[in-house]
C-alpha cells in the first residue's frame, strides 16, 4: 500500500496535479492496494485445491463494505494533512522535493 500511495502521489505531482488531488488519490489507492494484497495473500493461503481467482474475488468483495468508505476517508485525511502541512510548514515540503519554493498550490 505504501508504495502505491507514494508512486501515485509522485506521479500525479509530476503531472501537475494540485496537492489535494495528489494526496487524496495517494491515500485512497494506498488503502485499496493494501486490501488487494491482503486478498491475494488470504486466497493463496486458504485455497487448497480450489482455483485461486474465484476465492480471490470473494475475499476482495468481502472487503468492499468496509474498505470502500474507509479508503475514501483515508484519502480525504491524507489530502487534508498534506495541504495543512503546506500551509503551516511549506519549508518541509520544499526540502522533500514535493513543491518548489514559492510555488502556488
Amino acid at each position: 500500500g505504501s508504495f502505491a500511495g507514494y508512486l501515485t502521489f509522485r506521479g500525479l505531482r509530476a503531472l501537475k496535479a494540485n496537492l489535494w488531488i495528489a494526496g487524496f488519490m495517494a491515500g485512497i489507492l494506498a488503502d485499496w492496494a493494501t486490501y488487494t494484497t491482503t486478498s491475494i495473500e488470504l486466497a493463496s493461503g486458504i485455497r487448497g485445491d480450489s482455483p485461486f481467482m474465484p476465492l480471490f474475488w470473494k475475499i476482495l468483495i468481502a472487503f468492499i463494505p468496509t474498505q470502500l468508505p474507509l479508503g475514501i476517508l483515508e484519502g480525504a485525511m491524507t489530502a487534508g494533512m498534506v495541504v495543512l502541512l503546506y500551509k503551516k510548514r511549506p519549508d518541509l515540503l520544499v526540502k522533500m522535493g514535493v513543491v518548489k519554493a514559492g510555488e502556488a498550490v
